[in-house]
């Protein structure tokens, strides 16, 4: 049998690179999803490395803020190598003190201060998008989890109740009942199961890797079991209304698709880089009024004093009055519009995807537990009966006990696609996968 491989997306991959040099916190050895969810929002590195471009937006929003500062200028002119005047050569000296201030027109520094405040936005609905995927990347590693789990205890009951049927079989062959071969054949499968098992034991330490790596685990390493099993549930939102349940979701798409336009922290970026752009615009266009100069100060040499006062204007001569700057920074504006309505796009086809998604998977899950299980599980009895009664084959009974096998990890996927479904449909709406109540 081949082992079932683990799959991840790649920024589940990204977001764990690095976990080991978080700090270590402790991780509970039975673990639920909303504690994963917390863990990794504490200690993740990447999401912490992600979190300090606050820091960064908030300097630039405060530089912007800032005033020019006064220029302050003192010269000694006409320092007189020799003099035949009276007086020493100080008082011979022309002393200089100039006080300047540049006065910024055209509201240069609220359009700055505009597009540095729409940065720090766009940064903070950046954290917001980069935790969306955090949020992800931990639902999928968390139900991974339960899915190798599953499988392993699955495979291990089957190999039990192998091991029950080759006693019997033992005490046949030795009373000359049951031939030699048969018996043979069982301790195949029980050795291919044992095989599976540790294929599947592979699995399972490796979903427990990944997932403590999320969440910044000092110990990625140690035993960790996902409380939450593998079973159908029902996501809400934060207010308690129900978003996914077993039977489907509740609400029409295009109401999920509102939801979305409104919550996603990804447009929100898309948003305020509109909203940057806008006053960039302004900014360049206030750029064609030449800021001015102020200054005042004292000239003299102690036996006439004077006192001066000036103005001072750029003159646009080189580039006109634009340089280009207005039209690229209209430029840049209609780029923004132009992602935005193409993400607002992708957000409707990502909502109503995952919608369908979750809607089939729980189709499948009512199909395969209500009646694929239940069927092969009144067969698989009905043919042990039948094989004590000596009306069927040894060789039946294996087969359809590898089917039974098989129709409960086909079982065990089939939730697991339900609760991805579950998980993805929150990321595209934009709301939290905590409310996820068994």
């Amino acid at each position: 049998m081949i082992p079932r491989a683990i799959t991840l997306p790649c920024a589940a991959i990204m977001l764990a690179f690095g976990a080991t040099f978080a700090a270590a916190q402790p991780v509970p050895a039975n673990l639920s999803l909303a504690d994963a969810i917390r863990l990794a929002e504490a200690a993740n590195p990447a999401l912490i490395t992600t979190q300090r471009m606050e820091d960064v937006a908030l300097a630039e929003v405060q530089q912007a803020r800032r005033w020019p500062n006064p220029e302050l200028a003192f010269e000694a002119e006409e320092f007189p190598a020799y003099t035949v005047h009276e007086g020493s050569r100080l008082s011979n000296t022309l002393w200089v003190l100039n006080l300047g201030q540049e006065v910024r027109l055209g509201g240069k520094r609220r359009y700055e201060v505009q597009a540095a405040e729409s940065g720090l936005m766009q940064t903070q609905a950046g954290i917001a998008d980069f935790k969306r995927a955090l949020l992800v990347a931990v639902g999928t590693a968390y139900f991974t989890l339960a899915l190798a789990e599953s499988d392993y205890y699955t495979i291990r009951v089957v190999e039990g109740q192998i091991g029950e049927i080759i006693a019997l079989v033992e005490a046949s062959v030795q009373q000359g009942d049951v031939a030699e071969t048969e018996l043979l054949r069982l301790q195949s499968e029980q050795l291919e199961l044992r095989s599976d098992a540790l294929s599947a034991a592979l699995a399972l330490d490796q979903a427990r890797v990944v997932l403590l790596s999320l969440l910044g685990a000092a110990n990625v390493y140690q035993e960790v079991a996902a409380a939450d099993s593998l079973q159908v549930a029902t996501l809400y939102d934060a207010d308690g209304f129900p978003i996914a349940t077993p039977e489907g979701v509740p609400l029409p798409v295009y109401r999920l698709q509102e939801m979305a336009l409104r919550q996603r922290p990804d447009l929100r970026v898309a948003q305020f880089g509109v909203a940057q752009a806008e006053a960039n615009i302004a900014l360049q266009r206030a750029m064609r009024i030449p800021d001015l100069g102020v200054s005042g100060g004292y000239r003299g040499n102690f036996d006439e004093n004077h006192f001066d006062a000036g103005l001072s204007l750029g003159l646009p001569l080189w580039g006109g009055l634009d340089a280009g700057g207005v039209t690229h920074a209209r430029a840049v504006h209609r780029q923004e519009v132009a992602a935005l309505q193409e993400l607002e796009a992708l957000v409707r086809s990502e909502v109503a995807m995952a919608a369908s998604a979750a809607n089939r998977t729980a189709e499948r899950v009512q199909l395969i537990e209500q009646n694929y299980l239940v069927l092969v599980e009144d067969l698989r009895q009905r043919l042990q009966i039948s094989y004590t009664l000596g009306e069927a084959g040894l060789l039946d009974l294996i087969d359809l006990q590898r089917s039974y096998l098989e129709a409960l990890q086909l079982r065990n996927e089939t939730v697991f696609e339900f609760r991805m479904s579950q998980i993805e449909l929150a990321a595209a709406i934009g709301i939290t996968p905590v409310y996820t109540a068994p």
